[in-house]
């Protein structure tokens, strides 16, 4: 494989979450990964970058790492170009969904999420009363999964952000009624925290 090949699979094996490199590290990498990713002569690995970061929100596997990382790569391109031939910023996010259904495995993700933070929450000693927000500060404090590096709350709040880039950022893609539905069931129905429900 070619350096710069070489150089983002190692950064890639940092930025996942069962890495087990401290957050500094982590954030770093991601960093490193965007600055390789700009150069003239890595262009051509954005594409390949964006598909793994999709193959893991498909596996559930480092999704808030790899909803940053998309956005970081997205953010490479411009967001107009006078050179016809130029990709820019929402064509890419319209390519993402058209080819890689990027918005479906996202919220296939996002159902999951919230079946494994019910079930954390259903199997600790953590009593769910949404509607006096007595444990709201336990349930916004849990780690859902065994290797996640963001609490329960944080990774909402990544989830929506990438979220709302996306959609803020493309004008061809509109969330479908069976998306909103996921949207209010996941976040207001069966929100786990008052918190929840306010963001």
């Amino acid at each position: 494989t070619n350096p710069p090949q070489r150089c983002l699979d190692i950064l890639w094996e940092i930025v996942q979450d069962e890495s087990g490199c401290r957050e500094e590290i982590v954030e770093q990498a991601k960093g490193l990964i965007k600055e390789c990713l700009a150069r003239l002569f890595s262009q051509e690995l954005r594409i390949p970058t964006m598909n793994k970061c999709i193959s893991n929100i498909k596996a559930h596997k480092s999704v808030c790492a790899s909803l940053q990382l998309l956005v970081k790569i997205i953010e490479l391109y411009p967001i107009q170009s006078h050179m016809s031939n130029e990709p820019v910023r929402w064509t890419i996010i319209g390519d993402l969904e058209d080819n890689s259904k990027v918005l479906e495995h996202f919220f296939n993700d996002l159902k999951q999420f919230k079946t494994s933070a019910h079930l954390k929450i259903t199997n600790s000693s953590i009593i769910n009363d949404v509607e006096s927000g007595a444990n709201d500060t336990a349930i916004n404090h849990l780690y859902v999964t065994k290797f996640s590096k963001y609490k329960y709350l944080e990774e909402i709040e990544e989830r929506l952000n990438f979220l709302q880039y996306i959609v803020s950022n493309n004008h061809t893609i509109k969330l479908t009624e069976h998306y909103a539905d996921i949207l209010w069931t996941s976040f207001i129905v069966n929100a786990l925290s008052m918190k929840e429900r306010e963001l």
